[in-house]
């Protein structure tokens, strides 16, 4: 039989390698969690000013629907009325947000008209894409939303 060469083998210094991946991964994971939270967080906050801009803009018009955005840490990159009805599209960082609106006006007196109509209701939707995300699959929406 073979006698022992006198060399003896360790195996100090292997879980070092391994521990290298595992913190390499682990990073990964906690910036793309990261990512993912930031771009869900500006897409809610997105939702939040495309309908306030939109209710604003139904009942005041563009101007208020400008201000409303702002006041909600949102950009108002469109705005467009047709008849009773408002459309915007606010962004908040990389999310972009669509709300819809519609104003019901309602006369006080039918007979003599006053100067501004006594706005009774609005009405409105909002749906969105949730820009990086959307890719992965995860969308969301908000329709026939109504105040």
């Amino acid at each position: 039989m073979g006698r022992p060469s006198g060399r003896v083998r360790s195996d100090a210094g292997q879980v070092m390698p391994l521990m290298v991946v595992a913190i390499v991964v682990i990073t990964g994971l906690a910036m793309v969690a990261t990512e993912i939270g930031a771009v869900l967080g500006e897409a809610a906050r997105a939702r939040t000013a495309a309908d306030a801009a939109a209710l604003a803009g139904a009942a005041r018009g563009r101007a208020a629907a400008t201000e409303m955005a702002a006041a909600n840490g949102a950009e108002l990159v469109d705005f467009s009325r047709t008849g009773n009805q408002v459309a915007v599209t606010v962004r908040v960082g990389r999310a972009d947000r669509e709300a819809r609106a519609q104003v019901v006006v309602t006369w006080v007196e039918p007979d003599d008209p006053p100067d501004d109509p006594v706005v009774r209701g609005l009405s409105g939707q909002s749906t969105g894409d949730l820009g990086a995300l959307g890719s992965l699959g995860l969308h969301s929406s908000r329709l026939d939303q109504r105040w």
